[in-house]
Parts: structure tokens; C-alpha cells; sequence
């Protein structure tokens, strides 16, 4: 193959494949939501502490799911804070398939890059560790 056949070929791929999720990057920090949602009291605080970051944020509980443009954005709550909506992510495209049985009240485990502070904690390109159901 001609070298310049190649490297139209790599290019290609790369660009099709898009982005690489976060399941195999290691997380640079791990903190519960109510954790999270009290460091971001003091705005400068956190993003000091999350903000461009690798975080695995354990105890969200799902309070919505909803699409926005081809993504799945989950809006959680912790279980302390009295905030309606306190965290938000947009997960990674590879993620759409296991967030559709997401409903309000489960609590969920990710890992996503933090965006820092808007209405709610910002989180983007997360992926899914763990679901935990509430008992009936």
C-alpha cells in the first residue's frame, strides 16, 4: 500500500472511532456526591480540587435522564444536599445502551472529567461503574 494511501487510511480511522471513553484511564480523585456538592460551596475551592480532573463519583441518586444532541445526560442529587439538581453528566456515546434502565431514585457510581460549577457540578464523558436499585 503507498504510503500516502496509508495515512489517509489511519486518518480515517482515527477520526471514525472518535474519542476514547474513560473506563480504562485511572481517576484522580474519588469523592461521594454530597462531597462534591459541599467542596463546590466554595466555588474556588473546587475546582481547585475536581475541576479538569478525572473523578469516580460514588452515592448520585438519579433524580432525571434525559438526550441532548445523541448523549445521555443524567442529573443526580446526593442523599444530604437540598438541592433538587446537584450534579450533571454527559456520558460518553458508548454509554447510551446501559443508562436507558436509569430511573429516578437509583443511585449510580461513574467516572467522568469535571467540568466545574454552573446551576449544578458539570460533569462530561462519563462512563458507568455501578447501579445500585432501591428495595421496594
Amino acid at each position: 500500500m503507498p504510503r500516502q494511501t496509508l495515512v489517509a487510511f489511519l486518518i480515517a480511522a482515527c477520526v471514525c472511532c472518535g474519542e476514547a471513553d474513560l473506563r480504562d484511564i485511572k481517576h484522580e480523585r474519588t469523592r461521594d456526591a454530597d462531597g462534591i456538592v459541599q467542596l463546590y460551596r466554595n466555588e474556588r475551592q473546587g475546582d481547585w480540587t475536581l475541576k479538569g480532573k478525572v473523578i469516580l463519583v460514588t452515592g448520585a441518586q438519579v433524580a432525571a435522564v434525559r438526550t441532548s444532541g445523541g448523549r445521555v445526560v443524567v442529573e443526580m442529587t446526593g442523599f444530604d444536599t437540598l438541592l433538587p439538581t446537584d450534579l450533571r453528566c454527559t456520558f460518553h456515546k458508548s454509554q447510551t445502551r446501559r443508562l436507558r434502565t436509569l430511573l429516578p431514585g437509583d443511585v449510580i457510581a461513574f467516572k467522568a472529567i469535571c467540568d466545574g460549577l454552573e446551576k449544578a457540578v458539570v460533569f462530561r464523558d462519563g462512563v458507568l461503574i455501578g447501579v445500585e436499585r432501591p428495595l421496594e
